[in-house]
């Protein structure tokens, strides 16, 4: 079973005062936080049935590449994968497993 955190670039609440504006530093790294955060509960878990594996799709921004650059050694350790989405809906997987 495959668990996918995934995770926007801007609020997706209209009328909301960030609609449509990017997130700062400070919100990326607490939504890639909160990724990271679910992902790990996800692999802490005992699988129902078969295997158990979990990962983040972010998008594909720098400010999101930095954050998750600073754990990226304990995500791949952890065997978290990585979907970088752009905005054009191209998405590249980084994965220590098949996909």
């Amino acid at each position: 079973m495959l668990y996918i955190e995934a995770k926007g670039e801007t609020s997706s609440r209209r009328g909301s005062e960030r609609y449509g504006k990017p997130f700062d530093s400070a919100q990326i790294r607490i939504h890639v936080a909160e990724a990271f955060y679910k992902a790990a509960e996800v692999l802490s878990k005992k699988p129902e049935e078969g295997e158990v594996r979990a990962g983040m799709a972010l998008p594909d921004s720098a400010g999101h590449r930095v954050a998750l650059g600073r754990i990226e050694k304990v995500v791949s350790e952890l065997g978290i994968a990585v979907f970088w989405v752009r905005d054009d809906a191209h998405v590249q997987a980084v994965s220590i497993w098949d996909l």
